[in-house]
């Protein structure tokens, strides 16, 4: 939890001292526990944490409903269309129970966080599951630290995250004494001309890249939604994806087109 924490910190620093110009834990390799043949394929099962997770794929239309009653989950009202959107992509779903956290009547829970690590199947994409938060019934909001080599794509062209409803807090930006272009140092902040003064208020971010990308460069982009509409969310035509900033208006990214994994969002 101590990473969106400071990230919240930093961003909120860097807002207000701005110049004018200028992937969770993976989950375990479980031995599936049902037949091969069976309507829903369970990948893994593992205790992290609080949460007990079941990863599994649907194999048949409504399998995973009488699947997740038989096993003691929540099942999903009126989901077929959004579960089958995944089934037909071939995608899995983390089924996850709160294992021992007394919950108190209309109160939260603090729960700590969940990482969850997959590869997209593409070139220059950034995804972002949502079509399943379309299922509940109030609206929502979204805030997303996104490290990527590049900036990203707002509203350069119609691929920008903004025609999905959210919107720029803070991006990165380079100095007069960074390298243009170059990215940040996020795994060894102290060596930064741009991160260096912020050191000291992002350690647990520096030790996160330093296991998990040591070396790489990246700017920190936030994006956020407010009051999203879950109907609006689950009649998109695909989920959230975020697409370098392509200076050429004209350019498609790479995974946007006919044969790339974000194909269905632009038809």
């Amino acid at each position: 939890a101590k990473l969106f924490q400071e990230l919240f910190q930093y961003v909120d620093a860097r807002k207000r001292y701005r110049p004018k110009k200028g992937k969770f834990e993976q989950l375990a390799k479980g031995a599936a526990d049902t037949k091969p043949n069976s309507d829903v394929e369970v990948l893994s099962r593992k205790v992290v944490g609080n949460y007990d997770i079941a990863v599994v794929r649907e194999k048949k239309a409504g399998s995973l409903n009488k699947w997740l009653t038989d096993e003691g989950y929540q099942s999903l009202e009126n989901a077929e269309d959004v579960i089958g959107f995944y089934r037909k992509k071939g995608y899995v779903f983390a089924c996850m129970k709160v294992t021992d956290v007394a919950l108190k009547s209309g109160k939260p829970v603090e729960l700590h966080p969940l990482r969850f690590t997959f590869e997209t199947g593409g070139k220059d994409g950034i995804y972002f599951p949502m079509k399943m938060t379309g299922l509940q019934s109030e609206p929502f909001n979204v805030n997303l630290y996104v490290f990527y080599r590049y900036w990203l794509n707002d509203k350069l062209s119609k691929y920008g995250y903004v025609h999905r409803g959210f919107r720029l807090n803070y991006r990165d930006w380079d100095s007069s004494k960074c390298t243009p272009n170059g990215g940040k140092a996020w795994s060894a902040p102290q060596t930064d001309p741009f991160l260096g003064s912020m050191t000291k208020h992002i350690p647990t971010v520096a030790k996160f890249f330093q296991k998990r990308h040591p070396g790489k460069r990246y700017y920190l982009t936030n994006i956020s939604a407010f009051g999203l509409n879950p109907a609006d969310v689950r009649d998109w035509t695909d989920d959230l994806w975020m697409f370098p900033y392509y200076t050429n208006r004209s350019f498609v990214p790479y995974d946007a087109r006919p044969d790339g994994p974000a194909a269905d969002g632009w038809k």
